[in-house]
């Protein structure tokens, strides 16, 4: 947290000096310069420094021109994220997610996922948070969470694992992958499996907006209803900013 706020301060302290000589080094792009919406809710950065934004579609932008690119079924866009071994980006939608793939010009179009489902599996509303793992792709939603192996797929097995509960959003740590499972609290993908961690009976956590690596094993999680709280797996939750709740809306 001390390093956000070392960076706040900076960046106002930066900002105020380059107004005094009349230079700005932040560049502002309001919706009417890119032809969208004024609501983002996901940014990344691929391999080649090209900007990719998760709105009304997928916003493409290399630095000079911005692009739209559709998804197959114009949702909105929620989350997105970089596989930085392949370069591909992947994209959750609303009843939507897949990834981008270079045609033959080498512009990228939208490739469904999702659409190989079977049609009583294809309503699962918002794709909240999509994480690369080092077992594949997780797209989560509220109701199911599903995995895409592009490894299995190009094995010709069967690419997709899908789990269903009542999740709340998804965390990753260096390559492991975490969810919180309503009433449950947070558990960890394993395989197949979804394990609890362990000693920690604070069924709060099945509100936790992010999970960061805090000091060696230890994990920062930030609750909103408990505030932050430092997890250790060898022992309880700490609760050390009981006072200073998070406040957001709920997806």
């Amino acid at each position: 947290m001390r390093a956000y706020l070392i960076f706040f301060i900076l960046l106002f302290t930066l900002s105020n000096s380059f107004s005094q000589i009349g230079s700005y080094f932040i560049t502002n792009y309001s919706p009417i310069d890119y032809n969208g919406s004024n609501q983002v809710w996901d940014i990344v950065q691929d391999n080649r420094g090209v900007m990719y934004f998760a709105s009304d579609q997928i916003l493409e932008y290399d630095g000079v021109r911005w692009r739209k690119i559709p998804v197959s079924n114009n949702s909105t866009i929620r989350s997105l994220a970089v596989d930085t071994s392949t370069n591909i980006i992947y994209v959750g939608g609303i009843n939507q997610f897949g990834y981008l793939s270079p045609d033959s010009t080498g512009q990228l179009n939208y490739i469904s996922i999702s659409d190989d489902l079977d049609s009583n599996k294809q309503n699962f509303d918002d794709v909240w948070r999509t994480e690369v793992g080092s077992d594949g792709v997780y797209f989560s939603t509220n109701n199911s969470l599903f995995r895409y192996s592009l490894k299995d797929e190009l094995a010709g097995k069967s690419p997709l694992t899908i789990w269903s509960q009542s999740f709340f959003l998804l965390y990753k740590i260096k390559n492991r992958i975490f969810t919180g499972v309503r009433g449950k609290g947070i558990v960890e993908v394993v395989g197949d499996s979804l394990i609890p961690l362990k000693h920690n009976s604070d069924k709060d956590n099945l509100f936790t907006w992010f999970m960061f690596p805090y000091h060696k094993d230890k994990y920062l999680l930030g609750n909103s209803r408990s505030g932050i709280t430092i997890y250790d797996p060898k022992s309880q939750v700490d609760h050390y900013l009981l006072k200073h709740l998070i406040s957001i809306a709920l997806p």
